[in-house]
């Protein structure tokens, strides 16, 4: 059928590699998702001269952008994410040595890498973490299984302040000498390969998917407006996607283009828009270019291009759109017909990468 199976092969420390160039690099402890493969993949995000990245399970690293230093590690784990209330849990004093231990150990981490039994300690302290957040509350404190790990997202920042969201459900305000600023969690059960899209800042709002589209001030973290996107329950629920919004300025209003290609206005988080022609498990996040919004759809393997309108109604309408199929007949080599990268528009050109390696570029 369609489906293909590939062979991975891995390398083990020691091996060998080209260090032509490399100005430094910095290790960051990693765990492996049920696939086998390294977890936690989000880009990292550069701030003056400093860079932040997550880590797994659920930390937030900032390292000197000169020399790769590692400056400070903060963790947002259910353990920190607990409420006042939900402090005063038994459980919670039982969780609190495991905490000092990883607090102990990322100290380490921060002087350089850490040994095999020093990463397999972390792995277990943070399993017994978890295990021990779930005995306060098992239906909030629940992680789903995501292909890309609960930390494989890019941050956001102001220029003040940096965000940070798990697929854990834990969001988190920090300032650039990583005073934590709030944390909560807003936890909803994921879907079939699990939550994908990173978090959005625009108009003063942190804006995350998770089934539902959540919307929290920036400054305090209170939730500001919540619209179902997907249903609640089962694991391929009709427009789900992975692909990260694209904000977006119509004659002064802000709406936020979904992965599912539905239009979102950010003032209160109305769906103004929806897309028939996406299907599920939409993965590319939708790319502006101009005056043009672009969406490359998985299944269906077209791109849709949207010309803006000059002002957003209500019903919202696009002032053109149109479907152009990915030319498969010209391909090289084909086997599987999905695209999940997301595409890059330069010059008048879209160049796309398909799941197979196959680069298409079209006008």
């Amino acid at each position: 059928d369609s489906w293909f199976a590939v062979p991975g092969f891995y390398g083990w420390p020691p091996c060998q590699y080209e260090t032509t160039n490399i100005a430094w690099s910095t290790a960051i402890p990693n765990t492996y998702t049920y696939f086998g493969n390294a977890s936690g993949v989000g880009q990292p995000l550069v701030v003056k001269a400093r860079i932040f990245l997550l880590g797994e399970a659920h930390d937030l690293y900032c390292l000197n952008k000169l020399d790769g230093k590692i400056l400070w590690i903060r963790p947002n784990s259910y353990f920190e994410a607990a409420t006042e209330e939900e402090k005063k849990h038994p459980a919670y004093k039982d969780a609190e040595p495991i905490a000092a231990k990883l607090e102990a150990l990322r100290a380490v981490v921060a002087s350089g890498p850490l040994p095999r039994p020093k990463l397999d300690e972390k792995i277990k302290l943070e399993a017994e973490l978890y295990s021990a957040m779930q005995k306060v509350d098992a239906k909030k404190f629940k992680r789903s299984a995501v292909d890309v790990g609960n930390a494989g997202f890019t941050p956001v920042s102001d220029g003040q302040h940096v965000y940070v969201w798990f697929a854990s459900g834990v969001t988190a305000c920090y300032d650039l000498d990583g005073q934590c600023t709030w944390i909560r969690c807003e936890n909803v059960h994921s879907f079939e390969h699990g939550y994908s899209s990173s978090p959005v800042l625009v108009e003063g709002k942190l804006i995350v998917y998770m089934r539902d589209l959540i919307a929290f001030d920036a400054k305090s973290g209170n939730v500001v407006w919540r619209t179902p996107i997907t249903k609640h329950e089962g694991a391929n629920p009709e427009g789900y996607f992975h692909g990260t919004p694209a904000p977006v300025n119509v004659g002064g209003t802000t709406l936020l283009m979904l992965g599912n290609g539905s239009v979102v206005r950010v003032s209160d988080g109305k769906v103004v828009y929806t897309e028939p022609r996406t299907g599920k498990q939409a993965i590319c996040s939708p790319i502006l270019d101009g005056g043009s919004l672009y969406l490359v759809t998985t299944w269906s393997n077209q791109v849709l291009a949207y010309t803006l309108p000059g002002t957003a109604t209500d019903p919202f309408k696009f002032a053109g759109d149109k479907a152009h199929a990915v030319p498969f007949d010209k391909l090289p080599k084909f086997y599987l017909d999905w695209h999940m990268g997301s595409p890059l528009i330069h010059d008048g050109l879209i160049y796309l990468l398909n799941n197979n390696g196959v680069l298409s570029v079209m006008e």
